[in-house]
């Protein structure tokens, strides 16, 4: 596995974080500004509930350890970040790009199939 960069890895973290504990306009923040165009809080509301949806408990949480990085293309740099409650696990596949200096989300997937595989 490739050693992530700090800052990629605490805004990929931080944005698990955030969709775990419900604060989906903060995580939207973290969002570029061509993708929050098209993704509202509530969208991302949606599709974390959909994605958890056969979980036994609301209690979430990103898997720090086990980021992993997983490819680069032009949407930025993809990084993989499970999600855990009560035992199941779940990811969120993001890419991040350097936007006015600072990682932003350039796109997603929910579940642990990542387009690449």
């Amino acid at each position: 596995m490739e050693n992530l960069e700090d800052e990629l890895r605490f805004t990929a973290i931080k944005f698990g974080v955030l969709i775990a504990t419900r604060e989906f306009a903060a995580a939207h923040a973290l969002l570029a500004p061509e993708l929050s165009a098209d993704i509202s809080p509530g969208d991302l509301e949606h599709e974390f509930d959909e994605m958890i949806v056969h979980f036994d408990t609301e209690d979430v949480a990103p898997v720090p350890e086990a980021l992993q990085w997983v490819d680069e293309d032009e949407f930025g740099q993809w990084v993989y970040v499970p999600m855990e409650g009560d035992g199941e696990l779940e990811a969120i596949t993001l890419a991040l790009k350097k936007v006015a200096g600072e990682y932003r989300i350039t796109d997603l997937e929910w579940g642990k199939e990542w387009k690449g595989a």
